[in-house]
């Protein structure tokens, strides 16, 4: 049931990306070509990040002793696998496409961490995140190598 409600929220999310976008009124979308763009943005999601570069306060740094294992993974069916500063976690995710935050819930709810997406490519994750202190750092991911 949580993947049938994952899938057509993406689904409902790349199809109002496309719409926004500017089409000239000749053009006509071919069949599938919703589909298509909800299949390409989980693609892009949907795999296993590792942490490449972490950015506090403007100062760019490779990951830290205690973050260098660090990564996050997002499974097509809800699922993710998060490590942070070493702690790894498994919990439920989320993404809020006005936000473009992706939140993961981590032991049931009782722990939430909500990132702001700020760039997603086939190559690249970043994501900003707040800590509890509302010091903001911004991550960058690139895809694991397997």
């Amino acid at each position: 049931m949580m993947q049938k409600t994952i899938c057509s929220v993406l689904l409902l999310i790349s199809a109002m990306s496309i719409a926004q976008q500017k089409v000239p009124q000749t053009a006509v979308p071919r069949p599938g070509a919703i589909l298509s763009a909800a299949n390409q943005k989980d693609t892009l999601l949907c795999k296993a990040w590792t942490l490449s570069v972490v950015d506090v306060f403007g100062t760019v740094n490779k990951p830290s002793e205690k973050q260098k294992n660090d990564g996050v993974t997002f499974i097509l069916d809800g699922t993710a696998f998060l490590t942070m500063d070493g702690v790894a976690r498994t919990g439920k995710w989320s993404f809020d496409k006005p936000q473009s935050n992706v939140t993961i819930d981590v032991d049931g709810g009782k722990e939430k961490f909500r990132f702001k997406i700020l760039n997603l490519t086939k190559d690249q994750l970043q994501y900003e995140y707040q800590d509890p202190e509302l010091i903001k750092t911004k991550y960058t991911f690139v895809p694991l190598k397997k």
